[in-house]
């Protein structure tokens, strides 16, 4: 990358990057320039942008960040197929509507979209029958970071009777992702992403959300990881990483959150070129105009 050439040294205190909305929030004051706006942060700049009657200008970036939510080993009905076929449906509709009313893309799979392996479109889970006798089980759901919102309202309520379930919603500070486990949550959504732009720069950030040694979780799929993560021809790792990544959410192990869309916001009067957010936050060629 080139290093960022200045017209005049930029203020240091109003160049910020925010990547946790969970703890961070837009001051009194527009930054020259945020390079890596997530969605709240975005709409706070805007809204700050017209009380200060201040123009400003962004531009949505590349991001391979997204959420997930993840049939967690610890859960007290972890090993219930009928459960997790009802729960993980569940989920997978309550993120269907949630995604649309907030405008944002859903995930396919594991793989994020535009990596190798990913999924063209997402595996559609179907409704389980569900009696009016059935039994009402309670799914507790750990979430890391500010999502506790999807579960909200009476319409989430009401969505959950008619899977027999109640949503019980653990919160978990992205700094205490490693008390996970101790809660024993049935479910656990995070947002994530990693350093490659391939399916092992993501995959081992998982241990962390699952308490346990990925490749251990996958149990009858791990033949298929491991063959995928040491194939060296790059068609036949592709297919072998879209097979895996297919079958992982074909078993209900995993319901594909959304797209995280991240936005480069600056005053007017400072561009940006060729900047693109995906796993950290940079300064590319940034430069004030005359």
């Amino acid at each position: 990358n080139k290093r960022a050439k200045l017209a005049k040294p930029l203020d240091q205190k109003r160049v910020s990057g925010h990547a946790d909305d969970a703890t961070l929030s837009v001051g009194k004051e527009i930054p020259d320039y945020v390079p890596m706006a997530s969605q709240p942060i975005f709409e706070e700049l805007t809204k700050l942008s017209r009380e200060k009657k201040s123009a400003i200008q962004s531009k949505e970036q590349t991001s391979f960040v997204q959420t997930s939510l993840w049939w967690h080993p610890t859960g007290k009905h972890y090993d219930s197929a009928e459960l997790k076929s009802r729960m993980m449906a569940f989920l997978d509709e309550l993120v269907d509507i949630k995604a649309k009313n907030l405008k944002f893309q859903r995930a396919t799979g594991i793989v994020p979209v535009g990596i190798s392996g990913y999924l063209p479109e997402r595996v559609k889970f179907e409704k389980p029958e569900v009696q009016k006798s059935t039994k009402k089980e309670v799914l507790s759901v750990a979430v890391v970071g500010a999502f506790d919102f999807v579960f909200e309202g009476e319409d989430v309520k009401k969505l959950a009777d008619g899977y027999g379930l109640e949503v019980n919603v653990i919160n978990i500070k992205p700094i205490d992702i490693g008390t996970i486990s101790s809660k024993k949550p049935d479910v656990v959504m995070a947002a994530w992403a990693g350093g490659f732009n391939d399916p092992e720069g993501f995959l081992p950030l998982l241990n962390q959300l699952l308490g346990v040694d990925f490749v251990e979780y996958l149990g009858d799929l791990r033949p298929i990881y491991l063959q995928a993560r040491v194939e060296q021809d790059w068609s036949k790792r592709s297919d072998l990483f879209r097979s895996f990544n297919k079958k992982i959410v074909e078993q209900k192990r995993m319901v594909p959150g959304w797209k995280v869309p991240m936005y480069a916001v600056s005053r007017s009067g400072l561009t940006e070129e060729n900047i693109g957010f995906r796993y950290t936050p940079r300064l590319i060629n940034v430069k004030y105009t005359k």
